[in-house]
């Protein structure tokens, strides 16, 4: 009888130590939000790196940190960018390039100082890519899938470090579309792209 006191005790203490844990651990869930705006450069020897000029724009960013300081990141980002001049040609006469990016990605938060955070990260990405075709109202649209991976500097600009200024050197890769479905694509092979973000965040 006593035994079985003593082993229903330690079990419902055993599971009240538990469920408290897991409360305490769901709290310190946070999450933040940010904008930023981006400059994405295209790198090697393909169409988009040799006849258009650099990408720039603006997008958003929301990231759930856990307390094991690994969290999950998305974030969106809008771009434009020109034909260079008298390279119309080369990009099978198409102008007005315009990029829609999304990336979703694991990222990890690792203090490097008193106020500085660094947060490398890795992730798929999705691409879409816009043109207009000369003498052609209508847009020429082409999907691609990618990955992405880099790592977000921060610095608070508050006493409760809720907001923060941050800047981020990435890497992205395209990968191209069949070339029969889309034939007057700009990308034609798999494409790398550098860019660098900066921007403001506020953390919950």
């Amino acid at each position: 009888m006593k035994k079985g006191f003593l082993l229903t005790s330690f079990l419902v203490s055993s599971l009240h130590f538990i469920s408290a844990q897991k409360k305490s651990a769901t709290a310190d869930i946070t999450a933040n939000i940010g904008t930023h705006a981006v400059f994405m450069k295209p790198a090697g020897s393909n169409i988009l790196g040799r006849h258009l000029q650099p990408f720039y724009g603006f997008g958003v960013q929301a990231h759930l940190m856990t307390p094991l300081k690994l969290g999950l990141g998305a974030s969106y980002s809008y771009m434009i960018s020109n034909v260079k001049y008298g390279q119309e040609p080369a990009a099978f006469n198409q102008g007005s390039p315009r990029m829609s990016q999304a990336d979703v990605y694991i990222v990890y938060a690792l203090p490097l100082a008193e106020s500085i955070t660094a947060e490398p990260f890795a992730g798929g990405s999705f691409y879409r890519l816009t043109t207009r075709p000369e003498q052609n109202k209508s847009t020429y649209a082409v999907n691609m899938p990618g990955f992405t991976g880099g790592i977000t500097f921060l610095h608070p600009i508050d006493r409760e470090e809720q907001q923060l200024l941050f800047m981020t050197p990435k890497i992205n890769v395209m990968f191209p579309p069949s070339a029969d479905q889309h034939p007057f694509s700009l990308v034609q092979r798999e494409t790398v792209l550098l860019s660098i973000c900066a921007g403001y965040r506020y953390q919950f």
